[in-house]
């Protein structure tokens, strides 16, 4: 949404650009948006990494952008280059985002943080009770769930099914 880009611009420590390896049209349009963040960043006078992510490479023989160029439009906006399929190397996509953070910490100068792995399981109570069948419930009553969901900070719901966070 170009509506009111400059309000994103503006708070962002880093900039992740993603296009599509299987499709042409998506790559120009990370050139444009390359080219909006790098003007932005020069008229801020701000210093932020940029990262371009071609995405879908487990589709390697439906390619239409080559690796070279991706590194070459990377390279003009001073930007880090990544390749990965976010459908099949989920790890991959995580590595860019703790390359990005590091890449500001080093800016920042600060010292690096550690990170403690995290471990979530699916919620099977909250899985089994959404299979059941509801009864109605008055507004007090949703609105009581509602106050123990937000007050429980170590779960969350990704495409309804609710998942627990334990460190």
């Amino acid at each position: 949404d170009d509506s009111n880009s400059q309000r994103y611009l503006r708070w962002a420590d880093a900039f992740i650009v993603v296009y599509s390896i299987t499709d042409r049209p998506s790559f120009e349009i990370a050139r444009q948006y390359l080219q909006k963040v790098s003007e932005h960043l020069r008229i801020s006078n701000k210093d932020c990494p940029i990262a371009l992510v071609g995405n879908k490479s487990d589709l390697e023989r439906y390619r239409q952008i080559s690796k070279a160029d991706g590194q070459t439009l990377s390279c003009e906006y001073d930007g880090i280059f990544y390749e990965c399929s976010a459908a099949e190397e989920y790890e991959y996509v995580e590595d860019i985002f703790y390359g990005l953070v590091h890449s500001i910490q080093r800016q920042r100068g600060e010292r690096s943080l550690t990170y403690s792995p995290l471990f979530i399981t699916e919620d099977k109570y909250h899985s089994m009770q959404r299979n059941r069948p509801r009864s109605p419930r008055s507004s007090t009553e949703k609105k009581e769930d509602k106050a123990q969901n937000k007050k429980n900070p170590t779960s969350f719901k990704l495409f309804n099914k609710s998942f627990k966070i334990f460190n």
